[in-house]
């Protein structure tokens, strides 16, 4: 599937965002404020939850064409439960090579320059981590702190993937709104606001009921697209420009403005508008952002996002964090540029000669 170049385009921007965010929490320098910085998570968990549905109307959409059989109104449990492992399986792959490294580098370095517990109580902690299930609730220590998204999305996602294979319209039309509102309703009344991440309140962690309920905001944002993407054509392409700045421009503003507020779920119902008229790409500003050098951008965002938390780890046990504050934010972003660069080439290099290998292995043991 051709990558949307807009999406890509903003899914660096919010890479970015959350990166100098985090640096900026942990610099004892820092001078600049980024309270709503966490947001960046639900830009991210409503974007899987859009693509997550939008993945189940192609596989409907290739049945159709191989003239198998497709059930609108229900799909047996066992299709069902094969295709939500299939999903988890492909995300898996994408995924897991340049998480591994990263966490591996991480690993070590912290095993190394800031040991705060036996190596072997350390290795014991960060098992859940690489099997990417440190937001389970097995587990409260985190390695590489920003992944608790990745674990939390994965696990949301399955279940998810399975639920719409399962009872498509019950889902879009009943469970995924009722999740939602349910959830937030929880998290609204418990915390006040969404930046909520690990511990267990009810039956699994606050990570994977934030990424439930937002990626069931993205599936219905995708079906309100699919009933009505007739109306985005050139005829309202300045309204779509103007819903998208807006949209955009606010949720910036949350960002960057008054955090830990009611606004976080504001935010949430934007980020669905604007995915949604983004993927459209019938807006002024879509045409403007479809370039190549977004999708260059957008492929270093998963790089970027797994990557920082080691410079922010080096950076606050090293003399750079002596330096002035902007300096420290330049050289931050700039090192982590072009360490994402590298690495994502790596493992890219690194995934394709393991895939090369397991497929002749597969050929020989078939011979």
């Amino acid at each position: 599937m051709k990558k949307n170049s807009s999406i890509e385009f903003y899914r660096f921007l919010f890479a970015l965002i959350i990166s100098v965010s985090h640096f900026v929490h942990r610099c004892e320098k820092s001078t600049m404020k980024i309270g709503g910085g966490y947001l960046v998570v639900e830009f991210f968990f409503v974007l899987s939850g859009f693509f997550l549905m939008h993945k189940y109307y192609r596989e409907q959409e290739k049945k159709t064409r191989m003239g198998l059989s497709v059930d609108t109104k229900q799909t047996k449990g066992e299709d069902a439960a094969e295709a939500a492992l299939g999903f988890l399986k492909s995300k898996l792959a994408r995924l897991y090579p340049h998480y591994i490294f990263s966490f591996l580098v991480l690993f070590a370095y912290t095993a190394i320059f800031v040991p705060y517990e036996p190596l072997i109580v350390f290795a014991k902690n960060a098992f859940w981590e690489v099997l990417m299930l440190q937001d389970s609730g097995i587990s409260d220590v985190i390695i590489n702190s920003p992944t608790w998204y990745i674990s939390a999305m994965l696990i949301a996602g399955f279940f998810a993937y399975y639920l719409v294979n399962r009872c498509h319209k019950q889902f879009s039309y009943i469970i995924a709104p009722l999740c939602s509102i349910g959830i937030f309703c929880y998290i609204g009344h418990v915390k006040g606001n969404l930046m909520t991440i690990q511990g267990i309140s009810t039956f699994t962690t606050n990570g994977v009921l934030r990424a439930f309920s937002e990626i069931c905001i993205g599936c219905i944002f995708y079906e309100l697209y699919h009933y009505w993407k007739q109306y985005f054509t050139d005829r309202f392409r300045l309204f779509f420009t103007v819903l998208e700045i807006a949209a955009f421009g606010t949720i910036l503003y949350f960002m960057f403005g008054p955090a830990h507020s009611t606004d976080d779920y504001i935010a949430v119902v934007l980020m669905g508008i604007a995915i949604a008229s983004t993927f459209a790409g019938n807006s002024y500003l879509s045409k403007i952002l479809n370039h190549p050098l977004s999708q260059k951008l957008g492929g270093l965002s998963y790089a970027m996002y797994l990557n920082q938390w080691l410079l922010i780890q080096i950076f606050k046990n090293s003399r750079i964090s002596q330096f002035s504050f902007y300096t420290q934010l330049v050289l931050y972003l700039v090192i982590l540029f072009v360490y994402s660069i590298l690495t994502d080439e790596f493992c890219n290099r690194m995934a394709k000669k393991i895939s090369v290998i397991w497929k002749e292995r597969v050929m020989m043991d078939k011979e």
